[in-house]
């Protein structure tokens, strides 16, 4: 049985399951190279089938997240999605009241028969002969992606999505391999849209550029005056999260977004994240008290926020806590998939599941660009030895890597312990001053404390938690240390991607540094490269070290072009 799962929302995204088993996920963004693509995954779905060996009419059937998430006349004419650009904007506000209407009334299933038939004819146009197409809620695809992608048999779920079929929060138990709602937060909370809103007030768009929110968090402290405007407006009601009236829209004029406009920014968005910390534990906190289940598994646009998986972590209840590899929406597309086979829980492989370039595809990108690459005896060795001389090595080897740094697959490394080095990769690759690296590492005596470590243990795998580290871990490896004394940390392991420890652990032997501070392998605020081609430009024009494409290495020996 092949089941094609399919995202058309915000990171559209495609995932293949092939008699049970989670074979291949892609990002559209990767592909079309536009941060957060809403675009159908078209490029997408192509991938992940030629990484299967697979065509379009080997596929049986196609499980679609949303049932009217995106509403189907965003689905059939997505250039209206520019609309709903602004946080403000009335339309912003006419699409939550759309969406929660058609949960709550029998509209919905109509809507979703619509999306459904539309989506299969659009399929069939391009070769699809697929059995049925399956339309898969939004919280449920999300539940699926936490539960069905980590080892434990028995947690409780819970995804924070705004403007997700009608519901903002979900909690679900998945055991014996089956997962139920247990409880849902339908109609308006007021997580639908304040959360976008503040950060607009602050300055950053809401869709592409809460990393860089919650980076500035980290240099700021809570004002209490702040906390109070925001805690009016969000906070924990019990199960659920306050409520909001409609059909009044918000606007820039309330008290709470002029607030955070006139404050200091750093100050603004350390209090929107404090008071989302604040609900978000306590909503959590409540529902893990009424089930008596201390083990949990996060997913969700909310929970793609490494500093509220820590505060999540933080909790007494909390015996262990999992977040869904996949960034935010990006859960959606393997979410579907694996939802509609019912794979047992396990966890995904590590770096990944996207598209792998073997030897001769990376000898002929090579040759191409006029360059000749080594195939090192120990090329772990090798690594460890341009690292250890203070350059940073790109690396594009493998298959393709989850989330936002690429898991060490697709990614920029530099020594953990030197940040004069990171900032000038920083510079070379033109990231921004307050985007926060990645760090992969090692454990070797004598690192420190990191905080929660064994509640989040396989979280740590996966890179998509900052947690707090002591003072002897900052001083050790001072280059990945945010300024309110996080590491957004991934654990290497020998059995997840051997090549990457045993140059890690060759580079600890070399100069005591178990760790590198790990960019995309991309420019700017772009994504990260698909292609070998790619990543050999962007090498030459960055100037590193070296580049390790596939089982080439190849030094750099000219200088940068422009």
């Amino acid at each position: 049985m092949v089941i094609l799962g399919i995202a058309d929302g915000p990171d559209s995204s495609a995932a293949l399951v092939i008699d049970g088993q989670l074979v291949a996920v892609e990002c559209e963004e990767r592909l079309d190279r536009t941060p957060k693509s809403h675009t159908f995954p078209w490029a997408a779905i192509k991938e992940v089938l030629e990484e299967a060996g697979l065509r379009s009419e080997h596929v049986d059937l196609v499980a679609v997240a949303g049932r009217f998430t995106p509403p189907f006349f965003l689905r059939r004419h997505p250039g209206l999605r520019k609309m709903a650009r602004d946080a403000f904007s009335p339309a912003m506000d006419a699409q939550v009241f759309y969406q929660a209407m058609l949960r709550q009334s029998g509209f919905g299933a109509l809507e979703a028969d619509r999306a459904a038939d539309w989506i299969r004819d659009q399929l069939r146009a391009k070769g699809f002969h697929m059995q049925r197409v399956v339309l898969v809620d939004v919280h449920q695809a999300l539940a699926a992606a936490a539960y069905r992608c980590q080892p434990d048999d028995d947690v409780l779920g819970v995804t924070l999505h705004p403007m997700g079929d009608g519901v903002s929060v979900a909690v679900h138990r998945g055991v014996a391999g089956q997962v139920d709602r247990l409880w849902a937060q339908k109609g308006f909370s007021t997580l639908h849209v304040h959360l976008q809103r503040c950060a607009a007030a602050i300055g950053y768009d809401a869709c592409t550029e809460m990393d860089r929110l919650w980076a500035l968090a980290a240099r700021g402290e809570p004002d209490s005056t702040l906390l109070h405007h925001l805690d009016r407006h969000l906070h924990a009601d019990g199960p659920q999260l306050s409520r909001r009236s409609y059909p009044i829209p918000s606007t820039r004029g309330e008290a709470v977004y002029r607030a955070l406009v006139q404050a200091n920014p750093e100050v603004a968005a350390a209090s929107v994240l404090e008071n989302l910390s604040q609900a978000v534990c306590g909503v959590v906190a409540h529902h893990m008290r009424t089930e008596e289940i201390r083990d949990l598994a996060l997913a969700g646009a909310v929970f793609d926020n490494p500093r509220l998986v820590a505060a999540v972590a933080e909790l007494p209840e909390v015996r262990t806590v999992f977040a869904s590899p996949f960034s935010g929406h990006g859960s959606l597309g393997p979410g579907a998939a694996v939802y509609l086979a019912g794979i047992s829980p396990h966890l995904l492989p590590v770096p990944g599941l996207g598209r792998e370039y073997h030897a001769p595809q990376c000898a002929r990108a090579l040759t191409m660009a006029g360059l000749r690459g080594v195939s090192p005896s120990d090329p772990a060795e090798a690594v460890a030895g341009l690292l250890e001389a203070g350059g940073a090595v790109a690396r594009f080897q493998g298959r393709a890597g989850l989330g936002r740094y690429g898991l060490g697959s697709r990614t920029v490394l530099v020594r953990a312990d030197d940040p004069a080095a990171v900032e000038g990769v920083r510079s070379a690759l033109g990231r921004l001053e307050d985007e926060e690296p990645g760090c992969a590492w090692v454990p070797t005596p004598g690192d420190g404390e990191v905080r929660q470590a064994a509640k989040l243990e396989v979280a740590l795998r996966y890179g998509n938690v900052a947690v707090q580290v002591d003072p002897v871990f900052a001083r050790r490896y001072p280059g990945v240390v945010t300024p309110d004394g996080r590491v957004h940390l991934q654990r290497v392991d020998p059995d997840g991607d051997p090549l990457l420890h045993r140059a890690l652990v060759a580079l600890h032997r070399r100069t005591g540094c178990a760790a590198v501070a790990c960019f995309p392998l991309a420019e700017g605020r772009d994504p990260i490269v698909p292609v070998p081609g790619e990543a050999i430009r962007i090498w030459r024009r960055s100037g590193l070290a070296g580049l390790w494409l596939g089982p080439y290495l190849v030094q750099q020996d000219v200088e940068p072009k422009g």
